[in-house]
């Protein structure tokens, strides 16, 4: 069994939620975690949790959606996050290439949610882009909180960054980006993460792996990026959906 941990099926792509759900079946990808970006689709991500056995949810507030999050926000998110299905909050964090939030902002609105995490016993999900450094400071500040387990989610980054995350005892998941060309250095990260600190996830309908690029990523294709982790690890495919699956399974309890 394949585990997608991170994929957006509210997106307006999928017409038919349920058939992409049976596809994704079909290719042995047996869980979804559905994630949120904001207040609105996180609870449509709970209702499709609600919907499908199959599937999870990720509530929380995206850096690009934090402007106006206050105490108001928080609560209405705590609300959501009491749902049995909900098993993390994210995407979270930090975004300095789209977002137009003021940086400070973000930061707060991350620590906010970092907060209602360790309150409710559930991991985190990072969404971090074109802000490393500013995350790697707080993550080192907060990782007292964050006793729950941390998801580095559509990690990139070098292996120099891969080892800072991996030594304060994150998870990588990875996903289409990793068979983009011209990726040697996430290439590097894999080589150097444990099997067991690696989750696969698709960030569909976005990041469609190679040779599906052009096309609406669905869920079917974590199977890709799990033989690409094989080919750089130089293991099985079959190793690769036994650990990933039991590294899912350890930090989302389900």
């Amino acid at each position: 069994m394949f585990i997608d941990v991170h994929a957006h099926l509210y997106h307006e792509s999928y017409k038919d939620i349920q058939k992409v759900i049976e596809f994704s079946s079909e290719y042995n990808v047996k869980k979804i975690i559905c994630c949120g970006s904001d207040l609105k689709n996180s609870k449509e991500c709970i209702e499709i949790a609600d919907k499908f056995d199959n599937v999870y949810a990720c509530v929380g507030v995206h850096p690009d959606d934090v402007e106006g999050f206050g105490e108001d926000e928080l609560l209405k998110l705590e609300k959501l996050a009491k749902n049995k299905k909900v098993v993390a909050i994210g995407e979270i964090g930090l975004d300095y290439y789209t977002s137009k939030v003021a940086k400070e902002k973000q930061k707060q609105a991350f620590i906010k949610q970092l907060m209602l995490a360790n309150k409710l016993n559930l991991p985190i999900v990072i969404h971090c882009r074109e802000a490393t450094g500013d995350m790697m400071e707080l993550l080192k500040e907060y990782i007292v909180f964050c006793k729950c387990g941390v998801v580095m989610h559509c990690f990139n980054k070098n292996s120099t960054v891969a080892k800072f995350f991996l030594d304060l005892g994150c998870y990588l998941s990875v996903g289409g980006c990793l068979t983009f060309p011209h990726t040697e250095k996430l290439k590097e990260s894999i080589r150097l993460a444990p099997l067991d600190r690696l989750l696969l996830e698709t960030d569909c309908p976005y990041m469609t792996p190679v040779p599906f690029r052009g096309q609406t990523n669905e869920p079917k294709n974590v199977v890709i990026v799990a033989e690409e982790i094989a080919k750089i690890k130089g293991v099985s495919v079959e190793e690769v959906k036994t650990q990933t699956t039991k590294n899912a399974e350890r930090i989302f309890k389900f």
